[in-house]
């Protein structure tokens, strides 16, 4: 049979009773300056709201913005804990799975929150007010639709002089979005994010996201590429008695007969070279090289590519040219 052992009961309070004294005197006093009124602070603390599990048959309409929902709490507390709460907040989740039993009919549903049932603060600290205290959470049936991208509405910026858009395109045109039904049926078009062209000489290749139009509305994609054609500005210009030449194999002594042998050309040419281009700088030709003798009709065509300027017609369109 066991015997209590009355000094080792003794020797436990009294052996370092002094270290043990000190401890306990310390305690009290860090207990005191913890919950002394020096010690304590009031001050506000922003925290962010997630709304989390939310159906997939159901949409957030209200609040429109549900990434930047905060709460501003008023908290006091001992400093230290305060400040390292304020430093690190703990966001306020709220659940919305159980919607999913609720039926929707023709018309969103509003869900009443009390967030001060989804606070979260460490031990010590009391919440003393918070703004919103409530959040109206407004859902409504989730659906798809294809909308088109506009690529136009965004572009800013004026082209150098001598410049012109010629087109601008987005792959892909259509995107599909998914988000409430009320909302869906508001949007017939996405915007792009703004593309400035005014440093542009040539035809570029850009990605763009699209804009926000609310976080209710998901996108299926969120970036484009857009295409810029930029070509220089030209006017036409009608030039009379042009010469046609024939083109031949160089031992070719074959008789060569263009009937008529000048023409009209219309030419489309840059701006900046519409006074430089004269007659002698157009030599329109017609290839004979492989045509067999007799008579035909032919296109005449500008020799070489000239980026200065193209070939818009001839009058007449086609020469004759009689081979013997």
């Amino acid at each position: 049979m066991d015997y209590f052992d009355i000094s080792m009961f003794k020797n436990f309070f009294t052996k370092n009773l002094s270290y043990k004294i000190a401890a306990v005197i310390l305690a009290i006093l860090l207990k005191l300056y913890f919950v002394s009124p020096r010690n304590q602070i009031t001050d506000t603390v922003n925290v962010q709201i997630s709304l989390i599990d939310i159906p997939r048959t159901m949409a957030v309409v209200s609040p429109p913005y549900i990434r930047n929902l905060t709460t501003k709490l008023t908290v006091n507390g001992p400093k230290s804990i305060v400040e390292q709460y304020k430093n690190n907040p703990k966001e306020i989740k709220i659940p919305l799975m159980h919607l999913s039993q609720k039926q929707l009919l023709d018309k969103p549903i509003t869900e009443r929150v009390n967030l001060r049932d989804f606070i979260n603060v460490p031990n010590g600290i009391e919440v003393d007010e918070l703004e919103p205290r409530q959040l109206d959470i407004v859902l409504d049936r989730s659906l798809k639709k294809n909308v088109l991208v506009d690529v136009k509405s965004n572009i800013i910026g004026e082209l150098s002089e001598g410049y012109e858009l010629k087109s601008i395109t987005a792959t892909p045109s259509f995107i599909t979005i998914t988000g409430p039904t009320a909302e869906l049926n508001k949007i017939e078009s996405l915007n792009i994010q703004k593309i400035d062209i005014s440093r542009y000489t040539e035809s570029k290749e850009e990605y763009a996201d699209l804009e926000t139009v609310n976080d209710s509305i998901s996108y299926d994609i969120w970036r484009v590429r857009v295409n810029i054609e930029i070509v220089q500005k030209t006017k036409d210009k009608l030039f009379v008695n042009v010469p046609i030449y024939s083109v031949v194999d160089e031992e070719d002594e074959t008789e060569i007969i263009i009937a008529p042998s000048f023409v009209r050309a219309k030419l489309k040419i840059r701006e900046k070279d519409l006074e430089q281009i004269k007659i002698e700088d157009i030599k329109l030709i017609v290839d004979t090289r492989l045509l067999p003798p007799g008579e035909h009709f032919v296109e005449p065509k500008l020799e070489n590519v000239d980026e200065r300027f193209s070939l818009i017609w001839t009058m007449p369109r086609t020469v004759s040219v009689k081979i013997k």
